[in-house]
């Protein structure tokens, strides 16, 4: 028995809409557009559409246009089968971004999901611009990596208000956008507080007593738990802080007022600190740079650290902790992918602790007692 022309429009949309070609909320084409298409009569199409709409699977809207319904019996358990990575520059092979790529297209690949990419250049004008095209896109959401800027938060949180408003669903990863400890939406990072803790008690065990520590502030959640992380192990160890040998400066590299701190923290040669713990590698090894022109010898007189060990490479220092990128942008994507509308999710995964020059590792617990 042959199947009528009505009844092949009925399945030909319907496949469309299982396909993904046409998802939930979606425009479809005009009833002349799909006349041609598939080679019927206008009245038959007419008709198709409406058993369509009393069946649920599409709204006619008058003088508008035929829609899939918000709430349609074929919309597939994962209408979108795109998401786009957003980050602040362009990610290297062996670099934090190229790492959380990997984990990434892991979990995109294993979810039959396509994964586009875009670099902001570290530019808000720019952030606008590819909001814009990806509002135009039908995603499953975004995988945002914040800008690295001076006024974090409210950059940041500017971006995060466009995808809100755009409905875009998104994962923060690495750095969070929060303020006052509280994380907007969903967030995937290491345990910057956790692992810090191991750190400091790791350094003590092997009889360092005095601490210092450089951090970067302006509200950048990250470096405000890795030196939480320092205080609250000194106190748990019951080992002396000393707010002298304490500093922030305003960005990373070390700019000139972050070296300034450094002279100033050192300009004495009596009762100084044995270690000086920073909360980014690179300030690790600026601030080194800059005791060694003050003519101190690093390490035999000053050790220093950097909280964080670059994949691929051994730390700088004594000891340091290797973040987990593959793993962070897997749980992203997984996230991303499976949570359901209006949920929110914020994973912290705990770090390695890598020691040099043995680079021996060991998981950080999740939960330190003193």
């Amino acid at each position: 028995m042959s199947t009528s022309p009505r009844r092949k429009v009925i399945e030909a949309i319907r496949e469309q809409i299982t396909s993904g070609r046409y998802t939930a909320g979606s425009r479809l084409p005009t009833e002349l557009e799909l006349a041609d298409e598939l080679a019927v009569a206008r009245g038959t199409v007419r008709s198709a559409l409406r058993e369509l709409a009393e069946t649920g699977v599409v709204e006619l809207r008058r003088k508008i246009g035929c829609f899939v319904a918000e709430h349609n019996p074929l919309q597939p358990r994962h209408p979108h089968r795109l998401a786009a990575f957003v980050v602040p520059s362009m990610p290297g092979r062996h670099s934090m971004y190229g790492h959380l790529l990997e984990g990434l297209e892991q979990a995109a690949f294993a979810a039959d999901c396509d994964l586009s990419f875009f670099n902001l250049a570290q530019s808000s004008e720019k952030a606008l611009a590819v909001v814009e095209k990806l509002k135009t896109r039908p995603l499953a959401g975004v995988i945002f990596s914040p800008l690295v800027v001076s006024d974090y938060y409210r950059v940041n949180s500017e971006i995060l208000d466009l995808f809100e408003a755009g409905r875009i669903p998104y994962v923060t990863i690495d750095t969070p956008v929060a303020r006052g400890g509280i994380i907007r939406g969903n967030f995937v990072g290491s345990d910057g507080y956790h692992g810090m803790r191991l750190l400091v008690r790791t350094l003590a065990g092997q009889g360092f007593r005095r601490f210092g520590s450089l951090r970067v502030f302006g509200g950048v959640y990250t470096s405000d738990q890795r030196y939480q992380g320092v205080t609250d192990e000194l106190a748990a160890l019951g080992l002396p802080f000393e707010a002298t040998f304490h500093q922030e400066i305003a960005d990373v590299p070390l700019p000139e007022q972050g070296r300034e701190k450094v002279r100033r923290m050192f300009h004495s040669r009596s009762n100084l600190p044995e270690v000086l713990l920073c909360t980014h590698s690179i300030l690790a090894r600026n601030a080194a740079d800059e005791l060694a022109r003050l003519g101190f010898r690093v390490p035999e007189e000053i050790t220093v650290v950097g909280f964080d060990a670059p994949n691929d490479q051994e730390p700088f220092g004594f000891a340091a902790m290797r973040q987990p990128f593959v793993e962070i942008g897997r749980r992203a994507m997984e996230i991303l992918l499976e949570s359901p509308p209006g949920s929110i999710r914020q994973e912290f995964i705990p770090c390695q602790l890598v020691l040099n020059p043995n680079v021996k590792e060991t998981a950080a617990p999740s939960v330190i007692t003193a």
